[in-house]
This record gives structure tokens, sequence and C-alpha cells, in this order.
């Protein structure tokens, strides 16, 4: 199994491990952060595709995606803490908590976001 490492928009090293599907109608290759609820990133092409090439798709398209951060932490003046959206955008997947499945979480930034 490949794996590479990049850092993100905050200067933050990822580790990545790469696996590879055959499907009868193309090849997809999935990169998946080295922790659990990390980053999550695919590219797919058909059966006669340049390998080295999907795989360097794969890694641009990565360090695109965890270029953008879209959650900052921020202070009031009183010293609560806060987080907002950076850019008035999120990107993010939809996943569940394995010690409470009816509890969907939000992964952004590599993070895990309960529903509350």
């Amino acid at each position: 199994m490949e794996s590479f490492s990049l850092k993100d928009g905050a200067g933050k090293d990822r580790h990545f491990s790469v696996k590879e599907h055959l499907h009868p109608i193309g090849i997809y290759l999935e990169a998946l952060e080295n922790k659990d609820n990390g980053y999550q990133f695919a590219v797919h092409e058909s059966l006669d595709v340049d390998q080295k090439e999907l795989y360097k798709r794969l890694v641009d398209k990565v360090q695109t995606g965890i270029q953008t951060i879209h959650i900052e932490d921020g202070q009031f003046p009183n010293g609560q803490k806060y987080q907002t959206m950076a850019h008035n955008e999120v990107i993010g997947r939809l996943n569940y908590d394995p010690e409470n499945e009816s509890t969907p979480l939000v992964i952004i930034d590599g993070k895990p976001y309960t529903w509350e």
C-alpha cells in the first residue's frame, strides 16, 4: 500500500494511505488520512488509465483539498472560545459515531464535529 504526507493550510503534517480498488468499469484510488475521522479523497478512471498519472491526480486533489481551512478558532474579549466558518463556506462529509450510531458526525478539516 502506498502512502504520502503533505502539509495542510495550517502547516500541520497530514499522513495518507492509498487504497486501490479495481472495478469492472475502472480503477478507484482512495487516500485516507491515517487517523480516525480524518480527511478522505478519491479519484476514479477507466481501466486503461496511466496509473502513475491517476496517482498524481489523487495527490494533487489531496493537496488542494487540505489547503483551505474551513473552521477557524477564535476568542471573545471575555476569554470564551468559539469556532466559526472561515469563508462562509464549509466543505466536509457526514459520518457516523460508532459510540452513538443515532448521532451523525460532520467531518470538516479532517476533524469530527458532533451534530450539536
